[in-house]
C-alpha cells in the first residue's frame, strides 16, 4: 500500500485521532521505520509503499500450529472495512479485486467494523490476565482502535497470529459455502498488486483534490506529460 494511502486509512480508523508524536516518531515515514517488524518500508520511488510482513514467529509449539500466510489481494477483502469499498472474485483471474460500480459478482467477506472490534475484545480478555501495566495498554488498545504498535510488546506477535488465524477461519468458510475450494495460497502477479496500489494512490489524490480550496488548486502543480495526456488532440 502507498505510505499517503496508509496514513489516511489510520486516520480514518482512529477518527483523525492519530499522531505518530504520541509514539515519539517525528513523521510519519520514521513512524513506520519504528514498525520495522511488523512492516517493510519501501521510500523510492516516491510516494514509497509499504508491505505487510508475515506474523512474528513467537515460540509456537510446532510448525503445523504455524498460520500460513495470506495472499495481499485476500487479506485486504477481508480487512479493509473503513472504506466502504466492495471485493469480488475474479474467476477467470483467480484473485480478489475491487468492485466495478453497479458490479454484482461474487463479493467477499469483507468484516464489519463491529465484528473486528469483536476479535480485538477476544484477544484482550484472552491477555489481560497479566500485570496491571500491561492490562490497563491492552484495554486502552482495545477500547481507542489503536494500531498493533500500540500494545504491550509481548502482546504484538501473539496479536498477528490470532488475527491471521481469525481471518484465515472467515476466508475458509466463504470459500467453503461457495464452493471454491480451499483458500488459494499462491502469489499473485506483480502486476496485480502494483495495479491496485496504483489505484488507491489515484483515489487518494482525487480525494486531496476534492478538499482542495481555490487558492489551493491555483497552485496546483501537474506534470506536463500528464496534462498532455488527457488534453485534447
Amino acid at each position: 500500500m502507498a505510505i499517503p494511502v496508509l496514513k489516511n486509512r489510520m486516520l480514518q480508523i482512529t477518527s483523525r485521532k492519530f499522531r505518530e508524536a504520541d509514539y515519539g516518531a517525528r513523521s510519519f515515514r520514521a513512524f513506520l521505520r519504528d514498525a520495522s517488524d511488523l512492516i517493510e518500508v519501501q521510500e523510492a520511488p516516491l510516494p514509497g509503499q509499504v508491505t505487510l510482513r508475515s506474523a512474528a514467529a513467537t515460540e509456537l509449539p510446532s510448525k503445523e500450529s504455524k498460520p500460513q500466510d495470506i495472499r495481499p489481494d485476500l487479506w485486504e477483502a477481508v480487512l479493509d472495512f473503513s472504506s466502504g469499498t466492495r471485493y469480488v472474485w475474479d474467476r477467470e483471474e483467480a484473485r480478489a479485486r475491487r468492485a466495478d460500480e453497479g458490479e454484482l459478482g461474487l463479493q467477499l467477506p469483507t468484516i464489519t467494523a463491529a465484528e473486528f472490534d469483536g476479535w480485538r475484545r477476544d484477544f484482550a480478555n484472552q491477555y489481560g490476565s497479566g500485570d496491571e501495566p500491561t492490562v490497563k495498554q491492552l484495554e486502552h488498545w482495545r477500547d481507542l482502535r489503536l494500531p498493533t504498535l500500540a500494545l504491550p510488546p509481548a502482546c504484538r506477535g501473539p496479536w498477528n497470529k490470532y488475527l491471521k488465524n481469525q481471518v484465515k477461519q472467515h476466508l475458509a468458510k466463504w470459500f467453503e459455502d461457495n464452493h471454491l475450494g480451499e483458500v488459494p495460497d499462491l502469489p499473485i502477479r506483480r502486476r496485480q498488486a502494483q495495479d491496485n496500489e496504483l489505484q488507491e494512490l489515484r483515489d487518494f489524490v482525487v480525494r486531496c483534490v476534492q478538499q482542495m480550496s481555490k487558492a489551493e488548486l491555483e497552485d496546483l502543480r501537474l506534470a506536463p506529460a500528464s496534462v498532455l495526456r488527457v488534453l485534447p488532440k
